[in-house]
């Protein structure tokens, strides 16, 4: 069993002397009450006497009236029990004058005794008194009974009415609680020992036993009969207050002094984030162990009191105790963090605060710890605002980005966003269902995380169209289109964002096919056209005009096919799969067309060395060309 102690700093030991002052007071007025005691003793025994003689003359005599001697036997019957009462808490003195950690059961029924003891005669003393103001007026009519009798019962009468009796005795309860006060907070302090915690480690499954606890126990228990709960419970806040931010200090988390917005923009962004990560252990190690220990010890200690009442307690101290900066941290995080790849530390907060949600209603119940309770639900609730303002933000910047890369490849945006979302619907998938169901009342969350996934990728292909207008020419618009939009849905379809579904996927297919429709049209076009064979299926009378058309139109697509090859290198397809793909389609599209055109009409040219000035490239050769010109090339991701 471990015995916990207290390191004192410098305000301990001011408290101590502060402490000393008040003992040394304690001590003079425990003298006087004890000199008043002393002087009330020899009024106890004055009253003893006064009652023994009143009695004398009245015993029984057979001339005497029944009637009389009953009622005088019945009147100075309780009078003799409420002084021996008074004579007991007298001989309690000695025993409530010492300390109580000396013998602190001993000293408790010392104690009771006297509440007792006081109880009793003051309950008892108006029926006493009553009792023998009825004597005295049946005695003083009678003959039987002397004047000087009848003046020493109304003697003891003066002595039962005095105040002072029980005065004295109160004062005497008083030293008892002041004392037991103060061995309740020596005990407290002397067992109270601050933690070495570490966010790193590993949170106990048992707790270490309280030493000293069935000792605070029954002083808690009697303080509260004398109406001293609240002050019991004080004197446990101010002890047990500084052991335990000392155990939360050990845990180094500085940071929480950053609690202002303008601190936290200022602050790196590997700093916030390493920040956040130690938040969340904190924050699990605060709740789970740190609080839910005191609270246990709370409810140990005051077990006698009504749990709202110690449980109003407990919150006061979870709150100045650590809970308090933590919340105000992650409040000041929840507001301040809007950049896009902050967000994920959003989520990393709230499902830390919903992973403890059960602990958290456990250790914080009541209303003594509403405060602490309804702060952390909405912190919660201002986490899942934020994020989802941050992505609703992310989409309008998404939108609003603008420039072209001149090669049309695949922009940096596109490549962002498309991992960012699948991060999102990936890893924090079930987080974010809860963020958007929090958000959106009861709103479906997988209904709303597909609006939202949707969203941003809506405003990326706007984007995207939107800067396609920035292209002069036409096929490389495409391109550029063919480019980003085979990126989104290649990855949308080998990824978690395949969630968006099969009519999603063949609607960005069915955009691809238009865009590398288009880009074949606007690039090969202007080739392709110079195959047409109009004009040339000469007869024998026109053989020497079909043979200057076929040359013709050969240098056409010589130049043309130049022309665009020269320009396509310059142009980059991002992917291999869509490069291969080109390639292939518009190998079908010209290398056929070609061969047939030269093929048909290559006899119109004469066999000499001329013929080669306009038959430049055989098919074979152009196919090489092609596929040179769609072979994977450095590419590099534009803006």
């Amino acid at each position: 069993m471990k015995t916990f102690h207290c390191t004192f700093d410098l305000s301990t030991f001011e408290g101590a002397l502060s402490a000393q002052r008040s003992l040394r007071q304690t001590n003079l007025k425990t003298k006087e009450i004890g000199d008043t005691i002393q002087k009330w003793g020899h009024k106890l025994q004055l009253v003893k006497q006064i009652t023994d003689a009143a009695m004398a003359p009245l015993l029984p005599k057979p001339t005497e009236s029944p009637d009389l001697n009953q009622c005088i036997h019945r009147a100075v019957g309780p009078a003799l029990r409420i002084l021996e009462a008074m004579i007991s808490i007298r001989e309690l003195k000695t025993a409530l004058m010492g300390d109580p950690r000396d013998n602190l059961k001993g000293y408790l029924d010392a104690a009771l005794k006297l509440e007792g003891y006081l109880s009793f005669v003051s309950e008892n003393r108006p029926r006493a008194v009553g009792l023998l103001e009825e004597a005295v007026r049946v005695s003083n009519p009678s003959p039987m009974v002397d004047k000087y009798t009848i003046r020493r019962l109304q003697g003891c009468i003066g002595a039962l009415r005095s105040k002072g009796n029980l005065d004295d005795g109160g004062a005497l309860l008083d030293i008892a609680v002041k004392k037991l006060e103060s061995s309740f907070r020596s005990i407290l302090v002397e067992n109270s020992l601050p933690r070495d915690l570490k966010v790193s480690s590993e949170i106990p499954q048992s707790k270490q036993a309280f030493v000293g606890i069935e000792s605070l126990q029954m002083i808690a228990e009697f303080l509260k009969r004398n109406g001293r709960a609240q002050a019991c419970l004080k004197l446990y806040w101010e002890v047990r207050i500084r052991t335990v931010k000392s155990s939360f200090q050990s845990m180094k988390a500085y940071y929480l002094n950053y609690n202002s917005t303008e601190v936290v923009h200022k602050l790196k962004s590997a700093d916030v984030e390493g920040h956040v990560s130690h938040w969340l252990r904190l924050l699990e190690v605060m709740v789970r162990d740190l609080m839910w220990s005191e609270k246990v010890l709370c409810s140990e200690i005051f077990e006698s009191f009504d749990k709202e009442v110690w449980m109003e307690c407990f919150g006061k101290l979870a709150s100045a105790g650590g809970m308090g900066a933590i919340i105000q941290f992650g409040e000041t995080i929840a507001v301040s963090q809007r950049e896009p790849q902050k967000v994920f530390k959003l989520i990393d907060m709230f499902e830390g605060l919903e992973n403890l949600k059960d602990d958290v209603e456990n250790v914080f119940e009541g209303y003594g710890c509403m405060e602490t309770r309804l702060r952390l639900r909405e912190l919660q609730k201002q986490l899942a605002h934020s994020t989802c303002q941050v992505l609703l933000e992310f989409s309008k910047q998404v939108e609003e980005d603008s420039g072209v890369p001149a090669d049309g490849s695949l922009l940096k945006i596109s490549s962002y966003v498309i991992n960012y979302l699948k991060f999102l619907v990936g890893e924090y998938r079930p987080v974010m269902v809860l963020v958007l169901e929090m958000e959106g009342g009861m709103e479906n969350g997988e209904i709303g995380l597909s609006r939202t996934v949707g969203d941003v990728l809506g405003a990326l292909e706007r984007n995207l169209e939107g800067r396609s207008k920035g292209y002069t020419e036409p096929a490389l618009a495409h391109l550029f289109l063919m480019n980003n939009y085979w990126y989104i849905f290649k990855r949308a379809r080998d990824s978690e964002l395949a969630f968006l579904g099969e009519t999603w996927l063949k609607e960005r297919r069915r955009w691809i096919n238009q865009h590398v429709l288009g880009y074949e049209r606007q690039k090969w076009g202007p080739a392709l056209v110079h195959l047409n064979r109009e004009g040339l299926a000469a007869s024998s009378g026109s053989r020497a005009g079909a043979k200057e058309l076929f040359k013709q139109r050969l240098r056409a697509f010589n130049l043309a096919f130049d022309q665009i090859y020269e320009t396509h290198q310059h142009w980059v397809i991002s992917d291999d799969e869509l490069r291969v793909g080109t390639f292939i389609k518009i190998t079908q599209s010209l290398i056929p067309a070609y061969r047939s055109f030269v093929e048909t009409f290559g006899h119109l040219l004469d066999s000499t060395g001329n013929g080669n000035r306009y038959l430049r490239y055989t098919p074979e050769q152009l196919e090489d060309l092609l596929a040179d010109l769609f072979s994977e090339k450095p590419t590099r991701m534009a803006n």
